[in-house]
């Protein structure tokens, strides 16, 4: 008798499925603050530059500290927030460089900018190699890579274009070519270059307006977008080719009102655009929304991290205090519709700056926050519900592909499944509905040989038979699994 009820609550849920569901599709779940940790000296004015995760999810940041004759600060921290070493940089005059720091892609260290100078370290802070860049002075150089190169790219009173130089894995120049505007971040996927950028021209109702470019990593332009009247734009790609990009629309000559994402596939048609108001009061005017950087998640859409003016203050009151902010971040589903929002207590000069996830699935976010009256560089690490990392079991090389039944099967709500590899190469694992809708993907990156786990939350989803299939290369295997509320 068990058995048959349980099988007639399976078929049920199978038939009242309407849609492919997502990470976070309501506010229930909300990322949940794991740690908090301040960088440098708390009694400080601070902000963080770059925030990297090592190949042994192991957290490095760049921040600017006013106390220490405006020295830039590397920090080198576990996965626990525990600070493990901290290397100061003299004083950099030609100003705040933005993303200035990536891990290298043979895993033996990493870069920094500093001034006109690439700066590469291991991993106890010791500099093992030191390259100028070509630029003229005063730039502010960032930098960005993808599998195979370095990009230095840099900013200068000349907004119309500016240089990005490529370096190999030896930090050896080997091309250089121009990009519009005022570059704000590169995304790379396949071979390909997504170069988001901002110019102090081109605009309809104002004097702004935003490029979206793609390349190949030989600098030919593939398409461009202009988005007029978008500023502080950033771009991200997301596992199935999606390309975002996030700015704040300005409007009548009135600066940051609200913030803007819309979405492209891969050869620049856009899918959607949705925009955020900031929740004020119906009729007061937001006067303060910034987007500052964009990060794409691995079951579809992505978060946009920012600042913005106390939500609910009355812009037209006289008690009004434009200092108030907000560190903002918001979640959209690969549709456009919001999974969720998050917001800290208004302080002085915060904000959410920079974010990733690490190696387990966890949003590590970099910024600013209030403390003893300062503005502080600060790191948060934060669950995501739903969110999996793949991790490595063992880096025995297996004999064959192979794809286990996940277990515990039947699950409520998270299931374990596990593969093997015997080459290195692009893995993906997705999971399906019976009518064949795709509602994550678990896996879609370049693994190196081995056994893998992976774990699967399901908290989204509703009740019923699932398909998950692994594909590497020529190997196709797929399986079910039961998911019982």
């Amino acid at each position: 008798m068990k058995k048959l009820f349980f099988i007639f609550v399976i078929i049920l849920s199978v038939l009242t499925m309407t849609q492919s569901l997502t990470l976070g599709q309501t506010n229930t779940n909300s990322p949940s603050l794991v740690w908090q940790k301040i960088l440098g000296n708390p009694n400080s004015i601070g902000s963080t530059l770059s925030l990297v995760i090592t190949k042994d999810n192991h957290y490095i940041t760049v921040s600017q500290n006013s106390a220490i004759d405006s020295c830039q600060i590397i920090s080198f921290l576990d996965n626990q927030g525990n600070l493990l070493w901290q290397k100061n940089l003299e004083k950099d005059t030609t100003g705040m460089h933005p993303k200035n720091c990536v891990e290298l892609n043979d895993r033996s260290g990493f870069i920094v900018i500093f001034l006109d100078l690439i700066i590469k370290f291991d991993y106890q802070g010791n500099i093992i190699k030191t390259v100028i860049v070509p630029t003229l002075p005063p730039a502010i150089l960032s930098v960005f890579k993808d599998s195979n190169y370095y990009y230095v790219t840099e900013e200068s009173n000349q907004l119309i274009e500016v240089k990005i130089f490529v370096y190999d894995g030896n930090l050896n120049l080997v091309r250089s070519f121009l990009a519009p505007g005022r570059i704000s971040n590169i995304a790379s996927r396949n071979n390909y270059l997504y170069i988001a950028g901002w110019n102090t021209f081109g605009g309809i109702q104002t004097n702004a307006s935003s490029d979206l470019s793609k390349y190949d990593t030989q600098g030919n332009l593939i398409w461009t977008k202009h988005l007029p009247d978008i500023i502080l734009s950033n771009c991200a790609v997301g596992n199935d080719d999606a390309v975002y990009l996030s700015g704040v629309r300005m409007v009548q000559n009135k600066p940051y009102q609200v913030w803007e994402l819309t979405k492209f596939n891969a050869t620049g048609d856009s899918l959607w655009t949705k925009i955020w108001y900031g929740d004020y009061p119906v009729g007061s005017v937001p006067l303060g929304l910034w987007t500052y950087s964009l990060v794409s998640l691995p079951t579809g859409g992505c978060v946009i991290l920012g600042a913005a003016t106390q939500l609910g203050q009355d812009t037209t009151s006289p008690f009004f205090d434009p200092n108030l902010v907000e560190a903002m971040a918001i979640a959209y589903d690969s549709y456009g519709d919001i999974s969720w929002k998050m917001r800290l207590s208004p302080t002085i000069r915060s904000g959410f700056s920079f974010g990733t996830l690490d190696k387990q699935g966890y949003l590590i976010i970099s910024g600013g926050i209030a403390h003893n009256g300062f503005s502080n560089s600060t790191l948060w690490k934060y669950f995501l519900p739903g969110i999996t990392a793949v991790k490595q079991e063992s880096s025995d090389i297996p004999s064959e592909y192979s794809l286990s039944q996940n277990y515990p099967n039947p699950f409520n709500p998270s299931t374990t499944i596990s593969f093997s590899v015997p080459q290195s190469g692009q893995v993906s694992l997705t999971i399906y509905d019976l009518l064949g809708r795709r509602v994550a993907t678990l896996v879609n990156e370049e693994l190196n040989a081995g056994n893998y786990k992976v774990k699967f939350d399901a908290s989204q989803l509703s009740s019923g038979v699932y398909v998950y299939r692994l594909t590497a290369k020529k190997f196709v295997s797929s399986k079910k699994m039961i998911l019982m509320k």
